[in-house]
């Protein structure tokens, strides 16, 4: 067995991250001495001045890695890539090493250093490393030249976004290079792996000097050069293939910046119409802002070390990987696979990433709702979100069909048929049900319920109409008219129980400066309250953080009502406080005498604040008493 075969990638590792390792110290003290330093304070986490621009060094670790890959007399190798392609890639990853110099040392705008990308990118295409050479089948040009150069902006932009950290970006970019080479392998494609493996040993050996406590940082010249270079490498060592081989594999690979950068993207868009006197809004800001809410920035404040938070994000990158690596080994499987994955993201982006954007859409879409508008806007918004939900469902059905074993009727000729039956026949049930009247954020379950059974009983009606009238296809109808039915059901409770959503996880919401409380008293009068503040919070609720609800009924203690937990009865009270560190109790309406006395002697005990909401109708009130009290409120 020959040993250069096998030595060779050890041999570019090893080059790539000594020249790295050596040079990273004499570009540290250059930067110092040249004032190309990152200055404390405002959103970055760190407390003293750090040299940057330590991208030059692992530019030009991975450049001398790339050189020895292509000019080494090695025996022949099989890959993609050769001398001419990489005499190419010099321009720009050149080109945006300098622009990330430029920013490094002076600050430039961010629509300055955005025009600076899209050059690069340009020029990227130009010299034919562009999305259309890998993908099974070629778009046209125009699109495939605007396909590239947003994947270039998008990767520079990830990693540029998420070097808020020391090490960040840094590793993150080694374990995408490292899972970019095993996809390789199974590609069989080896020759190309020694690049990626250059990559990986040059950020290795940086970040030997960038992991916490870092004496120098990337810079912009180091992170955009990482976002060029994985995009660069991601397009011109794929071979033809598939969308999911080619395109999907580095996007997992690298889904922890991208998953920044599309949060960024979602959160700063919301802030643009956030809600004033709630949060800080953001007016006529623009999505180059920055913000202190990225990934990095929510585990320091929840108190996690640089450390924990940086381990803990390369292992979600190592796993991500390893899954889009099991992607590519079972083809047959990859769908599943895909599926499961995107279940487990999504479940906790939204549970446990996702917050801060969730409380910034729903601030903008109540600010929305909460602007002055028409009073008969619902008599022509609803019928038209109706209109559209309905026409999507019917066109949604027909493409279910049709992966089925039944004969699909012609869409054409039978949509124009169905569709006065199964869309206008429901619009005219929920008109009858004087759905287009009622202010649906304050409905009640019962009116729902008539609306949902409006609908439905509008579609059951005209397929009974098409049965009648027709003798074909009607087994195949009647499956798509109870299909139609069921998702249109969906669609439309949807759009009516939407605000009330948004209202309930705005009241739900949680920030480590509210005061710990609990809500005393019956369950039925928490939901209440709840309720209640959900549609109109008062001043004094935005301050609460409720922990749970305090309730001597045994058969709900221990369930969750609204939302919130019965944690207990009274007589666990004193220890609740001390458990869950409340300060502030609100009494609810309906506790008794020898209740209140006992919680009075409770919170004289622990020091806690009482509070009193009251939810009552007033007889024999004076109307010119000046002590007349107000109901539903706080006091």
């Amino acid at each position: 067995m020959q040993l250069e075969p096998v030595l060779k990638f050890p041999v570019i590792f090893l080059l790539a991250f000594g020249v790295t390792f050596l040079l990273t110290p004499v570009i540290r003290s250059m930067a110092i001495r040249f004032g190309v330093v990152d200055q404390p304070g405002g959103r970055r986490i760190h407390e003293r001045v750090i040299p940057r621009a330590g991208g030059i060094a692992v530019f030009l670790g991975f450049q001398v890695g790339a050189f020895a890959v292509f000019y080494f007399p090695w025996l022949p190798f099989s890959g993609q890539l050769q001398q001419g392609w990489w005499c190419s890639f010099l321009l720009p990853s050149s080109l945006i090493l300098l622009l990330g110099l430029w920013d490094d040392t002076k600050s430039i705008s961010p629509i300055l250093k955005l025009g600076g990308q899209v050059l690069v990118a340009a020029i990227a295409v130009a010299l034919d490393m562009r999305m259309g050479n890998v993908l099974g089948k070629a778009p046209p040009l125009w699109l495939d030249i605007i396909l590239s150069i947003a994947w270039y902006l998008i990767l520079m932009n990830a990693f540029n976004l998420i070097d808020g950290m020391d090490g960040l970006a840094t590793g993150l970019a080694f374990v995408a290079a490292c899972g970019l080479a095993l996809s390789l392998l199974l590609r069989r494609a080896p020759g190309d792996v020694m690049l990626l493996l250059a990559l990986a040993g040059a950020c290795l050996a940086f970040l030997r000097y960038n992991f916490h406590p870092a004496s120098i940082f990337l810079g912009d010249s180091g992170s955009m050069f990482l976002g060029f270079t994985l995009g660069a490498l991601a397009l011109s060592t794929q071979s033809k293939g598939p969308a999911l081989a080619v395109i999907g594999f580095p996007l997992v690979a690298m889904g922890i910046p991208l998953i920044d950068t599309l949060l960024a993207i979602w959160r700063r868009s919301a802030r643009i119409h956030g809600v004033e006197g709630v949060r800080p809004v953001h007016s006529l800001s623009s999505l180059a802002t920055a913000d202190g809410d990225h990934l990095h920035h929510r585990f320091i404040q929840r108190g996690w070390s640089q450390r924990k938070v940086a381990l803990s994000l390369y292992g979600l990158a190592a796993g991500s990987t390893v899954l889009g690596l099991l992607m590519l080994a079972y083809r047959s499987r990859a769908q599943g696979i895909l599926l499961i994955a995107f279940v487990g993201v999504a479940y906790v982006i939204f549970r446990h990433l996702a917050q801060v954007e969730l409380w910034e859409s729903g601030a903008a879409v109540l600010r929305g709702l909460s602007k002055p508008s028409h009073r008969n806007i619902s008599i022509v918004a609803y019928p038209i979100l109706d209109l559209v939900a309905l026409t999507c469902s019917l066109g949604l059905t027909f493409v279910l069909i049709s992966f089925g074993p039944l004969d699909p009727p012609p869409f054409r000729l039978t949509f124009l048929k169905l569709f006065p039956l199964f869309v206008g026949l429901p619009m005219l049930g929920m008109a009858v049900v004087k759905a287009y009247s009622r202010v649906w954020s304050m409905a009640r379950i019962s009116e729902l319920m008539e609306l949902g059974f409006a609908c439905v009983a509008g579609i059951l009606i005209g397929l009974g109409i098409f049965i009648v009238g027709e003798d074909k296809f009607t087994f195949a109808v009647t499956v798509m008219g109870l299909v139609h039915a069921g998702v249109s059901l969906a669609m439309i409770l949807g759009i009516r129980t939407f605000v009330r959503v948004v209202q309930d996880v705005m009241a739900s919401r949680s920030h480590a400066q509210e005061t710990p409380t609990l809500l005393v008293g019956p369950s039925s009068q928490g939901s209440v309250f709840l309720r209640a503040m959900s549609l109109h919070p008062l001043p004094e609720y935005h301050q609460m953080h409720i922990v749970g609800v305090i309730d001597d009924d045994l058969n709900l203690q221990g369930r969750v009502v609204h939302g919130r937990t019965v944690l207990g009865g009274v007589p666990k009270l004193t220890r609740l406080i001390k458990d869950r560190g409340v300060q502030q109790l609100v009494l609810l309406t309906g506790l008794l005498d020898e209740e209140l006395e006992v919680i009075r002697g409770v919170a004289g005990e622990t020091g806690v604040k009482l509070v009193r909401w009251t939810n009552a109708i007033e007889t024999h009130v004076d109307l010119k008493s000046d002590s007349e009290q107000a109901s539903n409120s706080v006091e």
